[in-house]
Protein backbone atom coordinates (compact mmCIF):
# COMPACT_ATOMS: atom_id res chain seq x y z
CA UNK A 1 0.00 0.00 0.00
CA UNK A 2 1.27 3.45 -0.92
CA UNK A 3 1.79 5.88 1.94
CA UNK A 4 0.10 9.26 1.74
CA UNK A 5 2.25 11.90 0.09
CA UNK A 6 3.91 9.43 -2.28
CA UNK A 7 4.20 10.95 -5.73
CA UNK A 8 2.19 9.29 -8.48
CA UNK A 9 3.96 9.51 -11.83
CA UNK A 10 0.92 10.78 -13.72
CA UNK A 11 0.68 13.70 -11.26
CA UNK A 12 4.30 14.74 -11.73
CA UNK A 13 4.77 17.90 -13.81
CA UNK A 14 6.42 17.44 -17.19
CA UNK A 15 10.07 18.40 -17.43
CA UNK A 16 10.84 21.70 -19.10
CA UNK A 17 12.00 21.70 -22.71
CA UNK A 18 15.68 22.37 -23.23
CA UNK A 19 16.62 25.40 -25.35
CA UNK A 20 17.21 24.76 -29.05
CA UNK A 21 20.82 25.94 -28.69
CA UNK A 22 21.43 23.28 -26.02
CA UNK A 23 19.80 20.62 -28.20
CA UNK A 24 22.04 21.66 -31.11
CA UNK A 25 25.12 21.48 -28.87
CA UNK A 26 24.11 17.98 -27.76
CA UNK A 27 23.64 16.76 -31.33
CA UNK A 28 26.89 18.37 -32.48
CA UNK A 29 28.99 16.84 -29.71
CA UNK A 30 27.35 13.43 -30.17
CA UNK A 31 28.28 13.57 -33.86
CA UNK A 32 31.87 14.36 -32.84
CA UNK A 33 31.86 11.10 -30.89
CA UNK A 34 31.74 12.48 -27.35
CA UNK A 35 30.30 10.16 -24.69
CA UNK A 36 26.74 11.03 -23.52
CA UNK A 37 27.77 10.96 -19.84
CA UNK A 38 30.52 13.52 -20.50
CA UNK A 39 28.16 15.78 -22.46
CA UNK A 40 25.61 15.63 -19.63
CA UNK A 41 28.24 16.64 -17.07
CA UNK A 42 29.56 19.47 -19.25
CA UNK A 43 26.07 20.88 -19.94
CA UNK A 44 24.79 20.16 -16.40
CA UNK A 45 21.81 18.14 -17.61
CA UNK A 46 20.68 14.57 -16.99
CA UNK A 47 21.94 11.71 -19.14
CA UNK A 48 18.36 11.12 -20.29
CA UNK A 49 18.38 14.65 -21.74
CA UNK A 50 21.32 13.55 -23.89
CA UNK A 51 19.78 10.23 -24.93
CA UNK A 52 16.51 11.79 -26.18
CA UNK A 53 18.13 13.69 -29.11
CA UNK A 54 20.48 10.73 -29.67
CA UNK A 55 17.48 8.43 -30.11
CA UNK A 56 15.97 10.93 -32.55
CA UNK A 57 19.20 11.05 -34.60
CA UNK A 58 19.38 7.25 -34.80
CA UNK A 59 15.79 7.04 -36.08
CA UNK A 60 16.42 9.48 -38.95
Amino acid sequence: MRSSGTEISCNRPRAAEIPETTRAAIIYTLELGEKPTRIAKDLKVSRQTIYNPKKHIQNH
